[in-house]
């Protein structure tokens, strides 16, 4: 059961299991939640301030609208059907390159098996985005680029414009961008 509270959500598992706050980490009170059709969960003060939000804290996928940004990361998962903490992750560097590790050597930067090289462009990126049309890019603060459009091989009028898209660490460590 899932309770909204003035700190935050409780989640309640059952008879005898222990509870799950998911605390709004501000001093404000939380007045109402909502999920956007973003998949963004939303905590709100009574003002409609935002005061937590689910894009802040991402797992082990980005979807459409969300960034990964400076010294975030994403971990991919054990299993399809265990999603505690797997054995790699991606993390977007303060230097602006983007890096994924086996997650053993969390601390090391000599085991990296990808990484974007974006450190050497002319422009710091300074987030990856994952954009509602499909466009996997790296931002920075003065020019962007795009790793990946899941929508290059289509015709510009027939673009579904009702899909959603996600970026997942998958279990085996590589980055795949879904559309649903």
């Amino acid at each position: 059961m899932l309770n909204l509270t003035k700190q935050g959500l409780l989640l309640q598992k059952g008879k005898g299991d222990s509870e799950n706050n998911i605390d709004s980490g501000d001093s404000e009170s939380v007045y109402m939640a909502s999920m956007l059709d973003s998949g963004n969960f939303v905590l709100y003060d009574e003002d409609s301030f935002v005061v937590w939000q689910s894009f802040d804290h991402p797992t082990d996928t980005i979807l459409g609208g969300q960034n990964l940004t400076t010294e975030d990361d994403l971990i991919s998962s054990k299993s399809k059907s265990d999603h505690s903490s797997g054995c790699f992750y991606l993390i977007m560097q303060n230097d602006g390159n983007l890096v994924a590790y086996p997650l053993y050597n969390r601390f090391s930067d000599l085991d990296a098996y990808w990484a974007s090289n974006s450190w050497n462009l002319a422009y710091q990126p300074h987030q990856l985005s994952l954009n509602i049309q499909g466009f996997l890019c790296l931002d920075g603060s003065s020019d962007r680029l795009c790793l990946y459009d899941i929508n290059k091989n289509r015709k510009q009028s027939h673009r579904n414009t009702t899909s959603i898209y996600r970026a997942t660490l998958d279990i085996d460590g590589n980055l795949r961008l879904y559309e649903h």
